[in-house]
């Protein structure tokens, strides 16, 4: 349980973060998906851990709870960091060459949620099965989850209609991973935009330059792979410049 009140503080951080995310001016959606999914997680393992489980037992009974809570919780904290680090607006120019091709949220802290997760689940599921002093009660739990791994469950439609919600994997959030990325990119491309249009004496030549040689990168991502190939080092040297005028 301790571990699980330590999970609710790093969500609680995070909705207090979150307050100012029209302030985010790197990857915002990401973030915000990230926040969506963390809440849903922490929700749904509650849930779970109120139908299948009983408090006067916790000290018996939920030990295997116990690893795969502490593993939830790094994740937690890995994307509470990240956040943190998106939502620093110092060296913008910095933050914008590091993370403007940056899929971590989805492709690191939202995988590692789904696959640590599923192992709450079952560490759920294996306590609830033991839970409680009623053999028949017992028993119809155990019949219940083991019904769960039959084999026409195998389908992945009828799995995700049947546990889509229970594993996170909703349609709708199976949706929006790719989309919250390209739209963190296009918000990126407006941004540098933006500062190429700029006729404020804080943006200089290189500054303008270097917008120019992003935003080809970005709107030619996914055309020609081999001119980033050229753009990188160009970028570096103006960054070089921007550190050392």
């Amino acid at each position: 349980m301790e571990q699980f009140r330590q999970i609710g503080e790093v969500l609680g951080s995070l909705n207090a973060l979150m307050v100012l995310q029209d302030d985010i001016l790197i990857n915002q959606r990401q973030c915000c998906l990230l926040l969506e999914l963390f809440s849903l997680a922490f929700n749904t393992v509650a849930e779970e851990i109120r139908q299948n489980l009983k408090l006067e037992e916790k000290h018996t009974k939920w030990r295997a709870l116990e690893q795969p809570l502490r593993e939830l919780y790094r994740v937690f904290k890995e994307g509470e960091l990240y956040v943190k680090h998106c939502m620093d607006n110092s060296d913008w120019w910095g933050k914008v060459i590091n993370l403007h091709q940056n899929k971590d949220c989805v492709e690191f802290h939202i995988h590692n949620l789904f696959c640590y997760f599923s192992a709450v689940v079952e560490a759920i599921e294996a306590a609830g099965e033991i839970s409680g002093l009623d053999p028949s009660e017992m028993e119809r739990r155990r019949v219940v989850f083991s019904r769960k791994y039959d084999r026409e469950w195998n389908d992945p439609k009828l799995f995700q209609w049947r546990f889509g919600k229970q594993y996170l994997v909703s349609r709708d959030i199976c949706s929006r991973f790719e989309h919250s990325w390209r739209e963190d990119r296009w918000n990126i491309v407006e941004a540098l935009q933006e500062k190429r249009k700029s006729d404020s004496d804080d943006i200089g030549k290189t500054e303008k330059c270097l917008a120019d040689l992003l935003l080809k990168k970005l709107i030619t991502l996914r055309g020609c792979p081999a001119n980033n190939l050229v753009l990188v080092p160009r970028i570096k040297n103006h960054m070089k410049l921007l550190r050392n005028p």
